[in-house]
């Protein structure tokens, strides 16, 4: 349940949500960051996944495919949540209102104990199945509860966009 209204109202009062909500510019801006991190954040997550459900990538090892991509999937994530608090104080009590806004959170929660599983229990065995085309069940598993979370992800977020938001 969320905190309560006088919470969000205080966000939204905050010198970072006045100067926001009340400068298309930079809200405009804060948006564009925002989409342009979870867009390289869904896109390189989808080529992990995609590679662990065994469509793209197969002929190249998972753990050589993850060393490579797995540092940028971060600094769009981190760049994605900074930019995405911002706009959350923009016009917080309308996001604490909103279903959808609370269901993408619960998502990111989700994505986030399922790539944890992943990391702390099914990518041990890796040396067994890194050159597979392939991968084994449970790491198919992962990829395709990631991939139905990140998909999810993004309608909730645009449904964010369009549902109450007037002014």
């Amino acid at each position: 349940m969320p905190p309560p209204a006088a919470f969000f109202e205080r966000l939204e009062a905050s010198a970072w949500g006045a100067f926001i909500h009340d400068r298309a510019w930079a809200l405009t801006t804060v948006e564009l960051v925002h989409a342009g991190a979870v867009s390289l954040l869904i896109g390189t997550i989808m080529i992990v996944d995609l590679r662990l459900v065994g469509v793209a990538a197969v002929r190249r090892p998972f753990t050589d495919l993850a060393r490579q991509v797995l540092p940028v999937t971060w600094a769009a994530f981190v760049t994605a949540v900074a930019a995405g608090a911002l706009l959350f104080v923009s016009r917080a009590s309308a996001y604490a209102a909103s279903p959808a806004f609370w269901i993408k959170m619960a998502l990111i929660v989700v994505a986030g104990i399922n790539m944890a599983a992943f990391e702390f229990v099914t990518v041990r065995g890796v040396g067994k199945w890194d050159l597979d085309p392939v991968p084994p069940a449970a790491a198919r598993f992962a990829g395709l509860v990631s991939i139905a979370c990140w998909v999810l992800v993004i309608f909730c977020g645009r449904v964010i966009g369009f549902i109450g938001q007037g002014d």
